[in-house]
């Protein structure tokens, strides 16, 4: 029988029982593909960096009092900053999304620019 070395920095197991992530630090499963490394978001978290980036004064000015546009303006620099991390945690990004929309009165939730932000989320980390 042909044995190949293993490649370096791989380990070779046979039998046993194992717990744990098969995949690797620093891997991740996304849509049923492993990616190896820097998680990228892709054209649709460029689309979403862009459009929360256009948004963001209207969003802020769409809120109902001084102190809730505060929290608006936060929550949006989270998300954008979220955004900018090597893996950023979809979790967290819907998560402070939902904080922003919930502020917001109806008319203005109900925007061209919060349906097409809403949407991008969807596409990008499967929520929003």
């Amino acid at each position: 029988m042909n044995r190949r070395e293993p490649l370096p920095g791989t380990t070779t197991v046979t039998g046993g029982t194992f717990i744990g992530s098969a995949l690797g630090q620093g891997n991740t499963i996304r849509n049923n593909k492993i990616i190896i490394g820097e998680l990228s978001l892709g054209d649709s978290g460029d689309e979403l960096r862009r459009a929360i980036a256009a948004a963001r004064d209207e969003l802020v000015r769409a809120a109902p009092n001084p102190a809730l546009e505060a929290e608006v303006g936060y929550e949006i620099r989270k998300i954008e900053q979220e955004l900018s991390e090597q893996e950023p945690q979809g979790a967290v990004v819907l998560s402070r999304w939902e904080q922003v929309v919930g502020v917001l009165s109806p008319l203005a939730a109900a925007s061209d620019a919060i349906a097409k932000i809403t949407d991008l989320m969807a596409k990008v980390f499967g929520g929003g």
